[in-house]
């Protein structure tokens, strides 16, 4: 039977003193004993440790609760007792009390109690009350407080134990720490069960197994509890092991796929949306900054900031101008809306690189982050000339070199996405591996989740035009929501259907791909990307500002396009589009055959030329009209509040009339496969930022007997030669693809693979992206080859006979290069 009242208890400090030589935690709590990866429990700590366990109380203090000694009305403080008696069975043997979701729906008698449901709201209660309570009233309190504690004990989870999944902590963030508030009036021993416990449901347990995990979510809503659970307990080398196991884990899960991917791309859920503002990195490096001030390390760490350096990294070439394009955003947001374009922002925050310096400042123990050069380089390069917006200590090394955008070809392939970039303008192509989870969209069929789809189904993005001074940017490159049709993304091959047709099509808040390649490889500033889902096979290659799209075996049933232009017009009346050299200004529709060449120059300076032998192109200028079931466009005088909720696609057509379409002026182009096409396919070269006269003259090379490029495809490879450069691209769709030896022969498995061979030497860049096949590579060389330098992590070079074979182990989807030469 439980007492009806303790005895007052006698209150201890919150730190003991040295601990003994023979130093043993309470029983079930040494987290070396329930993981094997955990470090012993500490006989002692010497200064640095108590210095190290100090710093981190005080980053995380607990929510202490102290009475003030006026005392409270006994009846509110006896009828708190007794709904906290009848609520936990305090006049039987006690109810058992267990993790339940956060939701916190009532759970009564018999069932058990709920942590979230009933315990978290009973101790709030009974510590707001204890604020306001005399001495005596205050005694009674901390003994029904401890009594509450020593039953939920008797079923809590202990270390080794998996603790259930709460949700992702939003309500947790507000009401865990209230558990903490009388948590100093508790017996050491039992103060330190208590707070292990609330430690470990409060993410502790992700951290501490074997293999940890975290994500955003629980990095912003659990670990502060967490912290401060393990900064109240009473034993010091019990906190130090606590927070080291804290430290390993959090290092160890920036190594997974989650809430950084291996090639820095992804920085929540696996493509929840492709963020870096401070909600995404902001908690995961708060943790991380503040255990390397206080001296914790683990043996991931160096490998955890390389891992953040590449987010940064990331950051810095996937946004612009203060947005992240369409293509990245993967939430329906205003972001490429037809707004007004940020103009001066420092491409959204530089904030980030600012704070992975300063977690690596920290761990080097130095006072501030001017020796962290290279993210310094990365904040400048995304100033846009505003270098007041850099920290002082960065100040002196904005020089022009340093504040010049990033250059070159970035593959990110856990995204099945390219980026092109050159000092004024940016290309991205992005598609969808079968690896990646895909997004929230947090869209229903209001918002169809088909334009965050359809994005991610090879589209081209390109971004070249800043007005008035700006640097290149969304809005002006002539990218809006408003009006905008998912059924014509550039590059990307689509069945036609309405937005209520789309809106059946499934839940997309999970998009993903059923592509087993996707993304690409670079090398000397160029880069080829490849993508391969069960209804076609895709390929770029990026040159300079020439990009060449392929699109082959494309094989879908209903009416099919893939979209070659969709820009918004600058000026509806004015803007043209050069058709074959001829200015159009005037709205209306047009077909062009296939069967012969065309070119194309669009009012953002963006150039096209399509071979002969194309499907047929359909042309479509005016405006466009779209309609988004969402508050800001019902129609005059219908009230929001009184609209159905829409759940499906029937919901959505009986909604839609009382919707105003949005609209906008858009030059549309499009290849016609006609309906259920059977093996289609389709090319075409981009010029960005090029010149009527310039893409009349490539036009010439490219029908005349010297062209810029040679283009061989399949059904099991795409085979491109860039002339000028000599380098060779091949992605290979299949096992041991057959192409036209170059140094090179054969690879043994699905790869994209770059290279160039001249002067007895050969530099190459190797990848692929399916997370699924993690065969090692098998090159196959011609001739004997030596190594030009290191070869990748754990690659061997093997004379056989007349060849050389090239292995190389798989590296979880990012690529690798090598250099070899010929021997002398």
């Amino acid at each position: 039977m439980f007492r009806l009242y303790a005895n007052p208890v006698v209150r201890v400090a919150a730190c003991c003193a040295l601990v003994s030589s023979v130093h043993a935690a309470p029983e079930g709590l040494d987290l070396s004993k329930a993981w094997s990866s955990q470090s012993p429990l500490p006989s002692e700590l010497d200064d640095t440790g108590r210095t190290a366990i100090a710093k981190m109380a005080a980053a995380y203090p607990a929510r202490t609760v102290k009475p003030n000694g006026k005392g409270v009305k006994e009846e509110d403080l006896i009828k708190a007792f007794n709904d906290i008696r009848t609520t936990f069975g305090f006049f039987g043997e006690g109810r058992r009390i267990e993790v339940d979701d956060e939701s916190a729906k009532p759970r009564p008698a018999p069932a058990a109690a709920g942590v979230n449901s009933d315990l978290v709201g009973a101790v709030d209660a009974l510590s707001k009350l204890y604020a306001g309570c005399n001495p005596d009233q205050a005694a009674r309190a901390e003994a029904l407080y401890k009594e509450l504690m020593e039953l939920w004990l008797k079923s809590a989870p202990k270390p080794g134990d998996k603790v259930r999944w709460m949700g992702n902590g939003y309500a947790w963030r507000a009401r865990g720490p209230a558990l903490l508030g009388m948590l100093h009036t508790l017996p050491p021993e039992l103060r330190d069960r208590t707070a292990a416990t609330i430690a470990l449901i409060s993410g502790g347990e992700w951290l501490f197994r074997e293999k940890p995990e975290t994500s955003t979510d629980i990095a912003l809503n659990y670990y502060p509890t967490m912290f401060a659970a393990i900064g109240a307990m009473s034993d010091p080398a019990l906190k130090w092991q606590y927070l080291q196991g804290v430290r390993r884990g959090l290092d160890l899960t920036l190594l997974g796929n989650e809430p950084v991917s291996p090639d820095g791309g992804i920085i929540h859920h696996e493509g929840h949306h492709i963020s870096y503002a401070s909600y995404s990195f902001g908690p995961i490096l708060t943790h991380e900054t503040n255990l390397a001030r206080a001296g914790f390390t683990s043996s991931y760490s160096t490998q955890a900031l390389a891992r953040l350096k590449l987010a940064v990294d990331a950051w810095a070439w996937t946004t612009l101008a203060g947005q992240v394009p369409p293509v990245f955003q993967l939430r329906p947001a205003p972001i490429w809306n037809n707004s007004k374009p940020p103009g001066d922002e420092p491409g959204l925050t530089i904030d980030f690189a600012r704070r992975v310096a300063e977690l690596e400042a920290a761990g080097r123990g130095e006072p501030d982050i001017s020796k962290i050069t290279d993210m310094a380089r990365v904040a400048g390069s995304k100033t846009y000339g505003h270098i007041d917006r850099v920290p002082a200590a960065w100040k002196d090394l904005m020089t022009p070199d340093n504040t010049r955008p990033l250059t070159g070809h970035r593959p990110f392939p856990v995204m099945g996405a390219a980026i092109h970039r050159r000092d004024d303008w940016t290309v991205v192509v992005r598609g969808a591996n079968r690896s990646w989870r895909g997004a929230e969209v947090y869209a229903g069929p209001e918002w169809p989740g088909a334009y965050m789809d359809e994005i991610m189904q090879g589209a081209l993005f390109i971004f070249s035009k800043g007005a008035n001074g700006a640097p290149p940017n969304v809005v002006d490159s002539g990218y809006g929501t408003d009006g905008y049709d998912p059924n014509k993304v550039p590059n990307a091959s689509s069945v036609q259907m309405d937005n209520v047709a789309r809106a059946g099509r499934g839940n997309p808040d999970y998009m993903g791909s059923d592509a087993k390649q996707g993304g690409g490889v670079d090398l000397d500033g160029n880069g080829m990307w490849a993508w391969a889902p069960s209804y076609c096979r895709k390929s770029a290659f990026f040159f300079g500002n020439r990009i060449t799209l392929v699109t082959r075996d494309l094989t879908m049933k209903g009416e099919v396009t893939t979209g070659l232009i969709q820009t918004r017009l600058a000026d509806p009346l004015v803007s043209p589009l050069l058709i074959d050299g001829t200015a159009r200004t005037a709205d209306g529709d047009a077909t062009l055959s296939g069967k012969t060449a065309h070119t194309f120059l669009d009012d953002k300076g963006t150039g096209y030329f399509v071979p002969a032998g194309n499907p047929d192109i359909k042309i479509h200028r005016s405006l466009q009209q779209y309609t988004y079931a969402i508050p800001a466009n019902l129609k005059s005088g219908l009230d929001p509040k009184a609209q159905p909720p829409l759940k499906n696609r029937k919901d959505l057509a009986a909604a839609l009339p009382n919707y105003t379409p949005t609209q906008a002026a858009f030059s549309t182009a499009w290849f016609d496969h006609g309906k259920d096409p059977q093996g289609a396919s389709c090319t075409f070269t981009v010029l960005v930022k090029t010149t009527a006269e310039d893409l009349e003259k490539f036009a010439a090379t490219m029908t005349g007997k010297t062209p810029p490029f040679a283009l061989v495809t399949s059904n099991s490879l795409h085979d491109f030669r860039d002339v000028a450069t000599g380098t060779r691209c091949v992605a290979t769709f299949v096992d041991n693809a057959a192409f036209e030896p170059d140094g090179i022969v054969s690879v043994n498995r699905p790869a994209t693979v770059m290279w160039t061979h001249k002067n007895q030497k050969l530099s190459a860049s190797l990848g692929s992206t399916d997370l699924k096949d993690t065969r090692s590579f098998e090159i196959a060389l011609e001739g004997k080859w030596l190594a030009d330098g290191p070869l990748p992590e754990g690659a061997t070079l093997t004379p056989e006979g007349a060849r050389t074979r090239l292995d190389i182990p798989y590296r979880n989807q990012t690529a690798v290069k090598f250099a070899l030469k010929r021997p002398m």
